[in-house]
């Protein structure tokens, strides 16, 4: 009977253990890596958590700027032309796009739950939904509602006002 000799039955006992020893070796390394990687992912999605709070203080922001340049045009109408109500119905498309990109989307809805005071989004949408049919309606009714107009959108300013203010001051 040809029994192994202690050399090799001490080199397979080492060799087995290298095998597990690199086997764990490895295993470590890859969890380094695996935590390495959670670590720049949640980073990654805590700057983007930011980035939606910052594209809708930055949109509401804009917004009352883009109602600014609606009450310049409709303050314009009774000296112009045909040209004011084009600017007017521009500046209102402007306006209305931008309000919609804050109202819209499960994030911006959930930012403007927690503002202290929600009820400028209403009396904007209320404006909104007041002045579309006259924007895309004829020229002569736009001219006619333009007095009327004038007095709400300086109210849709301030309730803009409002709203910049609480989101800027609800995320800073």
């Amino acid at each position: 009977m040809n029994l192994p000799k202690y050399s090799q039955i001490q080199s397979t006992f080492i060799s087995g253990w290298m095998r597990i020893l690199s086997f764990v070796a490895l295993g470590l390394i890859c969890i380094f890596f695996i935590l390495s990687l959670s670590n720049e992912v949640i980073s990654k999605v805590e700057a983007l958590s930011v980035a939606g709070i910052d594209n809708i203080t930055w949109n509401v922001t804009q917004a009352e700027v883009d109602v600014f340049k609606l009450l310049i045009a409709v303050q314009s109408v009774p000296t112009s032309d045909d040209e004011g109500l084009a600017e007017v119905r521009k500046r209102f498309d402007i306006f209305y796009s931008r309000f919609a990109m804050i109202t819209s989307g499960a994030r911006n809805v959930q930012i403007l739950k927690l503002l202290p005071r929600p009820e400028p989004v209403a009396k904007i949408s209320a404006f909104l939904q007041w002045m579309l049919p006259l924007v895309d309606g004829p020229d002569e009714d736009l001219r006619q509602a333009i007095p009327v107009a004038l007095g709400k959108i300086e109210d849709v300013q301030s309730d803009m006002r409002t709203l910049a203010l609480g989101t800027v001051a609800s995320h800073a």
